[in-house]
Protein backbone atom coordinates (compact mmCIF):
# COMPACT_ATOMS: atom_id res chain seq x y z
CA UNK A 1 0.00 0.00 0.00
CA UNK A 2 1.58 3.23 -0.96
CA UNK A 3 0.34 6.63 0.43
CA UNK A 4 -0.84 9.37 -2.37
CA UNK A 5 -1.52 12.53 -1.49
CA UNK A 6 -2.43 15.05 -3.75
CA UNK A 7 -2.77 19.12 -2.62
CA UNK A 8 -5.24 21.90 -3.00
CA UNK A 9 -7.27 20.83 -6.67
CA UNK A 10 -9.55 24.08 -6.83
CA UNK A 11 -11.44 22.81 -9.75
CA UNK A 12 -8.76 21.69 -12.55
CA UNK A 13 -10.42 18.27 -12.81
CA UNK A 14 -8.39 17.66 -15.93
CA UNK A 15 -4.80 18.30 -13.68
CA UNK A 16 -6.84 15.78 -11.22
CA UNK A 17 -7.47 13.03 -12.89
CA UNK A 18 -3.61 13.95 -14.57
CA UNK A 19 -2.39 13.18 -10.82
CA UNK A 20 -3.94 10.33 -10.36
CA UNK A 21 -2.59 8.79 -13.77
CA UNK A 22 0.75 10.08 -13.14
CA UNK A 23 0.75 7.60 -10.07
CA UNK A 24 -1.05 4.78 -11.35
CA UNK A 25 -3.73 5.09 -8.57
CA UNK A 26 -4.58 1.41 -7.19
CA UNK A 27 -7.15 0.37 -5.06
CA UNK A 28 -4.83 -0.29 -2.58
CA UNK A 29 -3.24 2.80 -2.27
CA UNK A 30 -4.45 5.17 0.55
CA UNK A 31 -5.29 8.63 -1.25
CA UNK A 32 -4.61 11.09 0.86
CA UNK A 33 -6.88 14.51 -0.70
CA UNK A 34 -5.66 17.97 1.50
CA UNK A 35 -9.61 20.12 0.40
CA UNK A 36 -9.98 23.16 -1.13
CA UNK A 37 -10.97 20.40 -4.34
CA UNK A 38 -13.84 23.07 -4.79
CA UNK A 39 -13.57 27.07 -6.14
CA UNK A 40 -11.86 29.16 -8.59
CA UNK A 41 -11.15 26.73 -11.08
CA UNK A 42 -14.30 25.88 -13.36
CA UNK A 43 -14.68 22.90 -12.81
CA UNK A 44 -15.29 21.79 -9.78
CA UNK A 45 -18.61 19.63 -10.45
CA UNK A 46 -16.55 17.70 -12.79
CA UNK A 47 -14.05 17.37 -9.52
CA UNK A 48 -16.16 16.21 -7.18
CA UNK A 49 -17.89 13.76 -10.21
CA UNK A 50 -14.43 12.14 -10.50
CA UNK A 51 -14.06 11.60 -6.73
CA UNK A 52 -17.63 9.86 -6.61
CA UNK A 53 -16.71 7.97 -9.39
CA UNK A 54 -13.44 6.47 -7.81
CA UNK A 55 -15.78 5.61 -4.70
CA UNK A 56 -17.61 3.80 -7.01
CA UNK A 57 -15.19 1.73 -8.70
CA UNK A 58 -14.01 0.40 -5.75
CA UNK A 59 -11.21 2.72 -4.48
CA UNK A 60 -12.27 3.19 -1.08
CA UNK A 61 -9.00 4.00 1.00
CA UNK A 62 -9.97 7.84 -0.05
CA UNK A 63 -9.18 10.39 2.73
CA UNK A 64 -10.94 13.82 1.84
CA UNK A 65 -9.77 16.25 4.41
CA UNK A 66 -11.79 19.70 4.74
CA UNK A 67 -10.40 22.82 3.84
CA UNK A 68 -11.68 26.68 4.08
CA UNK A 69 -13.51 26.19 0.74
CA UNK A 70 -15.58 23.33 1.43
CA UNK A 71 -16.21 25.01 4.64
CA UNK A 72 -17.33 27.54 3.31
CA UNK A 73 -19.98 26.46 0.56
CA UNK A 74 -21.28 24.46 3.64
CA UNK A 75 -21.70 27.61 5.79
CA UNK A 76 -23.66 28.93 2.68
CA UNK A 77 -25.51 25.79 2.29
CA UNK A 78 -26.87 26.68 6.07
CA UNK A 79 -26.86 30.47 6.28
CA UNK A 80 -27.04 32.32 2.98
CA UNK A 81 -26.05 35.43 4.56
CA UNK A 82 -22.54 33.43 4.59
CA UNK A 83 -22.50 32.73 0.63
CA UNK A 84 -21.01 36.57 -0.25
CA UNK A 85 -18.02 35.74 0.85
CA UNK A 86 -18.15 32.72 -0.20
CA UNK A 87 -18.52 33.47 -3.55
CA UNK A 88 -16.10 36.32 -3.85
CA UNK A 89 -13.58 33.56 -2.72
CA UNK A 90 -14.53 31.74 -6.02
CA UNK A 91 -17.59 30.34 -5.24
CA UNK A 92 -18.88 32.21 -8.21
CA UNK A 93 -16.96 29.26 -10.65
CA UNK A 94 -18.45 26.50 -8.19
CA UNK A 95 -22.04 27.55 -8.89
CA UNK A 96 -21.65 28.19 -12.71
CA UNK A 97 -19.91 24.77 -13.08
CA UNK A 98 -22.95 23.21 -11.52
CA UNK A 99 -25.21 26.25 -13.57
CA UNK A 100 -26.98 26.90 -10.48
CA UNK A 101 -27.42 30.58 -8.73
CA UNK A 102 -27.25 29.29 -5.11
CA UNK A 103 -25.19 27.26 -2.90
CA UNK A 104 -28.63 25.35 -1.37
CA UNK A 105 -29.48 24.43 -5.10
CA UNK A 106 -26.48 22.51 -5.33
CA UNK A 107 -27.42 18.46 -5.73
CA UNK A 108 -27.78 16.94 -1.84
CA UNK A 109 -24.95 14.05 -3.24
CA UNK A 110 -22.65 16.63 -3.14
CA UNK A 111 -22.86 18.47 -0.21
CA UNK A 112 -23.64 14.88 1.78
CA UNK A 113 -19.87 14.43 -0.04
CA UNK A 114 -18.25 17.56 1.05
CA UNK A 115 -19.63 16.77 4.81
CA UNK A 116 -17.80 13.51 4.41
CA UNK A 117 -14.40 15.50 4.65
CA UNK A 118 -12.89 15.12 7.84
CA UNK A 119 -10.52 18.05 9.79
CA UNK A 120 -7.62 16.00 9.93
CA UNK A 121 -6.37 12.32 9.70
CA UNK A 122 -3.23 10.56 12.12
CA UNK A 123 -1.30 7.86 11.06
CA UNK A 124 1.52 6.72 13.40
CA UNK A 125 4.31 8.82 11.44
CA UNK A 126 2.35 11.68 9.64
CA UNK A 127 -0.84 14.51 10.35
CA UNK A 128 -2.29 15.12 7.50
CA UNK A 129 -4.29 18.67 7.78
CA UNK A 130 -5.65 21.43 5.22
CA UNK A 131 -3.94 24.43 6.24
CA UNK A 132 -1.99 23.35 9.40
CA UNK A 133 -1.57 23.33 13.41
CA UNK A 134 -1.60 25.91 15.75
CA UNK A 135 1.17 24.96 17.84
CA UNK A 136 0.17 27.58 20.68
CA UNK A 137 -2.76 25.47 21.90
CA UNK A 138 -2.05 22.91 24.50
CA UNK A 139 -4.92 20.50 21.67
CA UNK A 140 -4.37 21.73 18.44
CA UNK A 141 -6.24 19.25 16.71
CA UNK A 142 -9.78 20.46 18.60
CA UNK A 143 -9.49 23.62 16.69
CA UNK A 144 -11.15 23.35 13.67
CA UNK A 145 -10.73 26.57 12.16
CA UNK A 146 -7.31 26.56 12.75
CA UNK A 147 -7.07 23.27 11.26
CA UNK A 148 -8.36 24.67 7.72
CA UNK A 149 -7.05 28.55 8.03
CA UNK A 150 -4.25 29.02 9.63
CA UNK A 151 -1.36 30.52 8.16
CA UNK A 152 2.12 30.66 10.45
CA UNK A 153 3.06 27.03 11.47
CA UNK A 154 5.35 27.89 13.70
CA UNK A 155 8.41 25.85 14.20
CA UNK A 156 9.49 26.20 18.04
CA UNK A 157 6.25 25.75 18.71
CA UNK A 158 5.90 22.37 16.77
CA UNK A 159 9.41 20.88 18.09
CA UNK A 160 8.47 21.40 21.73
CA UNK A 161 4.52 19.91 21.45
CA UNK A 162 3.47 16.31 21.56
CA UNK A 163 3.66 16.16 17.59
CA UNK A 164 7.08 16.97 17.22
CA UNK A 165 7.60 13.05 15.97
CA UNK A 166 5.58 13.37 13.32
CA UNK A 167 5.39 14.67 9.85
CA UNK A 168 2.91 17.33 9.47
CA UNK A 169 1.54 17.13 5.82
CA UNK A 170 -0.62 20.36 4.30
CA UNK A 171 -1.45 22.89 1.68
CA UNK A 172 -3.64 25.68 1.88
CA UNK A 173 -1.24 28.43 1.37
CA UNK A 174 0.66 28.57 -2.23
CA UNK A 175 4.45 27.87 -1.51
CA UNK A 176 7.15 27.72 -4.40
CA UNK A 177 8.02 24.72 -5.95
CA UNK A 178 11.56 24.89 -5.02
CA UNK A 179 10.72 25.36 -1.69
CA UNK A 180 8.29 21.78 -1.57
CA UNK A 181 10.83 20.21 -2.98
CA UNK A 182 13.25 21.92 -0.33
CA UNK A 183 10.65 21.44 2.51
CA UNK A 184 9.79 17.21 1.38
CA UNK A 185 13.63 16.42 1.44
CA UNK A 186 14.31 18.19 4.73
CA UNK A 187 11.21 19.11 6.73
CA UNK A 188 8.86 17.86 9.20
CA UNK A 189 6.57 20.33 8.16
CA UNK A 190 5.35 20.15 4.55
CA UNK A 191 3.37 22.65 2.65
CA UNK A 192 2.54 20.90 -1.00
CA UNK A 193 0.18 23.69 -2.03
CA UNK A 194 1.81 24.94 -5.56
CA UNK A 195 -1.25 27.57 -6.07
CA UNK A 196 -2.70 25.88 -9.25
CA UNK A 197 -4.62 29.15 -9.82
CA UNK A 198 -1.66 30.98 -9.82
CA UNK A 199 0.56 32.31 -12.42
CA UNK A 200 4.21 32.80 -12.43
CA UNK A 201 7.79 30.63 -13.12
CA UNK A 202 7.27 29.20 -9.51
CA UNK A 203 3.31 28.34 -9.35
CA UNK A 204 0.14 26.96 -11.22
CA UNK A 205 1.00 23.18 -10.86
CA UNK A 206 -1.18 20.51 -8.74
CA UNK A 207 1.37 18.49 -5.99
CA UNK A 208 1.18 14.87 -5.96
CA UNK A 209 3.37 13.09 -3.58
CA UNK A 210 3.90 9.41 -3.32
CA UNK A 211 5.17 9.62 0.34
CA UNK A 212 5.90 5.70 0.52
CA UNK A 213 8.62 6.11 -2.73
CA UNK A 214 9.67 9.47 -1.57
CA UNK A 215 8.16 10.75 -4.64
CA UNK A 216 6.73 14.04 -5.80
CA UNK A 217 5.25 15.45 -9.15
CA UNK A 218 3.64 18.69 -10.23
CA UNK A 219 1.00 18.57 -12.81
Amino acid sequence: MRIIVVADIHGDDEKFRKALKSVSLKKADKLVLLGDLIDRGKNSKSVLDTLLLLKQNGFENIIYIRGNHEQMLLDSVENDEKEYIWIKNGGDKTLKSFRVNFASQIPEIYINLLKSSIMYYELQNYIFVHAGLNFELDNPLDDSHSLMWIRNISIEKYQKSKFSSKIIIHGHTPSERFKILEDFQNSKIINFDNGIYLNGAEFGKLTVADLTNNKILFI
